[in-house]
């Protein structure tokens, strides 16, 4: 399944809510239709990364409407060479989602997705 059939209906939605469960490791994104109202639920299940970038000018900016602006699916890196923290470099920065908010970004990486209930296997891109 080509997921980025699956979501390329929901850019420009609506992002009504934003959730982070670290406890039980899901994330959840409530959207919603602009024009229809019609709202859709995007959980992530077994979330080992969950990295919010707000603003990419280092200045807060608050968005009244938050819209899903693009999301990709696919493996994805950030190295860790400049991290000075010993410590920090033992945790992986991978990701296989990105999901682009206006100006802020969130990154992902989880083993499923479901849609509105439908699930669907991450760790197959």
């Amino acid at each position: 399944m080509n997921l980025d059939l699956v979501f390329e209906p929901f850019w420009d939605y609506r992002i009504i809510k934003c959730e982070y469960d670290s406890l039980n490791s899901i994330a959840t994104l409530f959207i919603q239709n602009p024009e229809s109202y019609v709202n859709h639920e995007i959980r992530f299940s077994h979330v080992s990364l969950y990295l919010f970038l707000q603003n990419w000018d280092n200045k807060f900016l608050y968005d009244s409407f938050n819209e899903l602006s693009s999301i990709s699916f696919g493996r994805e890196f950030i190295e860790s060479k400049n991290i000075k923290q010993k410590w920090l470099k033992q945790y992986s920065l991978d990701f296989n989602v990105v999901i682009e908010i206006i100006r802020s970004t969130l990154l992902i990486k989880a083993e499923t997705v479901d849609v509105d209930g439908i699930r669907y296997n991450l760790e197959e891109l």
